[in-house]
């Protein structure tokens, strides 16, 4: 007897719904791809930054971030005055709305932290990284030094210039 419940209204075969979970690409996007999609003066890799952005409701692709992503990236648009309250507002939105948005427990401190000394790096990059590890993610950066500093660890990171 298979079990069904009910997703947004509709009757799913939950086992199914759940191999097909298993099976999409799961990956941790940072702020320094995400800033590029609603910022795009002066910014590298902006194109690859724009074909992440089209994934993001794909049925092949999880995308995954730390609420941290939020604070770092209002901090980055602060001074950004073409970015008014109202638009900072539906970036916020649609930020939750596209993305799983993972809150930091204890855990997550503690083994950011850890790494952040391992690797030397900030302890803000360490977060992703950690979440990367606990979710068997890929981490998607455009931060050149963090990439350099965790690249021939066994940690999966990728340069958003060669995620294609």
């Amino acid at each position: 007897m298979e079990n069904f419940y009910y997703f947004n209204n509709e009757e799913t075969n939950y086992t199914k719904y759940l191999i097909k979970e298993v099976l999409k690409k799961r990956y941790i996007l940072d702020a320094s791809v995400v800033s590029k999609w609603y910022y795009q003066k002066d910014e590298e890799d902006f194109k690859n930054a724009l074909i992440i952005y089209n994934k993001l409701q794909s049925e092949n692709y999880t995308f995954f971030a730390p609420d941290l992503l939020i604070y770092e990236l209002l901090n980055i648009y602060r001074n950004k005055s073409e970015l008014d309250s109202p638009r900072i507002n539906k970036i916020i939105s649609e930020l939750y709305d596209l993305i799983v948005i993972v809150g930091i427990n204890k855990n997550t401190f503690s083994k950011s932290f850890q790494i952040s000394r391992k690797f030397d790096i900030s302890l803000y990059d360490s977060v992703y990284i950690a979440i990367t590890e606990d979710l068997g993610a890929n981490l998607i950066t455009a931060d050149k030094r963090l990439y350099d500093s965790i690249k021939l660890s066994n940690s999966k990171i990728t340069l958003l210039s060669d995620f294609l």
